[in-house]
């Protein structure tokens, strides 16, 4: 079997199909022209893997979009199966203790095979009560109107768009502060969560590690780190990022609304305010 995904293969298709395989899968998520490419031709001899479960998300599939993709689609031996691989995503919903009206919009990996198992069902005549449900649950809205908002980008003129000073002063300002090399070095991204990072995080969550605690272990582990940096003669100095997962729960952290997913031991941060406000995963 030949797998694909992460888009279309419109620049190869002609020759995939013509490979000494047994079956071919297909991104129809994100895969703009792979409907397309599928009518013009699909080998009789081959079996087709359907990616249409978006496996990069955490959202539920609309049966409906689904089914209207998958009954364009020619190929005599049709096989449902996710986008791509399911790594993306957390476990299941399973573990998480949101109220369904929150819930029941997410699937993650778990939820994700019950939906292709669903679709299938439903293609060969099953599955009545399965697409009455997802029906009834896209029927809602997911993400309200957030007012507020609304009103602030309302309120934008150019000037909001405009940064100053502009860039060549800006630039001749950071030179004479900074005084920096011609190629300065520095760090990409946060340092890496060691396991005693992990482990101090995870008992001040449990309650375990006090407030100052935490503070305290937080402080000394950047100040080995800034120590590091600058025996080693780094340019722009970083402070490692050791008091969070990692960027985008920081993101997450300035949301005007926030809950924690618990996505087997990880905590990553969603805004999910559904049907009040906005929402977006981080």
């Amino acid at each position: 079997m030949l797998q694909t995904y992460f888009g279309d293969v419109r620049d190869v298709y002609a020759d995939l199909v013509n490979l000494p395989v047994d079956a071919i899968g297909l991104d129809f998520v994100e895969g703009k022209k792979t409907l397309e490419l599928v009518k013009g031709g699909f080998p009789a001899d081959k079996t087709l893997y359907a990616g249409i479960v978006n496996g990069k998300n955490i959202w539920r599939n609309n049966y409906e979009k689904s089914l209207a993709v998958l009954e364009q689609i020619p190929a005599e031996n049709i096989v449902l199966t996710s986008s791509c691989s399911l790594l993306h995503v957390p476990f299941t919903t399973a573990n998480e203790e949101f109220e369904p009206a929150i819930l029941n919009h997410f699937a993650f990996a778990v939820e994700k095979l019950d939906e292709i198992r669903d679709l299938d069902a439903i293609r060969n005549g099953q599955g009545e009560a399965a697409l009455a449900a997802n029906k009834e649950l896209f029927a809602t809205e997911r993400v309200g109107e957030n007012a507020e908002l609304r009103a602030r980008i309302a309120g934008l003129t150019d000037a909001d768009y405009t940064r100053l000073p502009a860039f060549a002063e800006r630039e001749a300002i950071q030179e004479e502060a900074f005084k920096l090399p011609a190629l300065p070095t520095t760090t990409i991204g946060s340092f890496p969560q060691t396991k005693e990072v992990r482990a101090k995080r995870l008992a001040y969550r449990k309650g375990e590690l006090s407030q100052e605690e935490y503070d305290a272990f937080l402080a000394e582990t950047i100040d080995e780190w800034i120590k590091w940096q600058e025996d080693i003669d780094f340019d722009v100095l970083v402070h490692g990022e050791f008091e969070r997962n990692d960027m985008v729960e920081y993101f997450g952290q300035t949301c005007q609304v926030t809950s924690s997913l618990k996505m087997v031991g990880y905590n990553h941060t969603v805004c999910v305010e559904l049907n009040h406000q906005s929402s977006g995963v981080m």
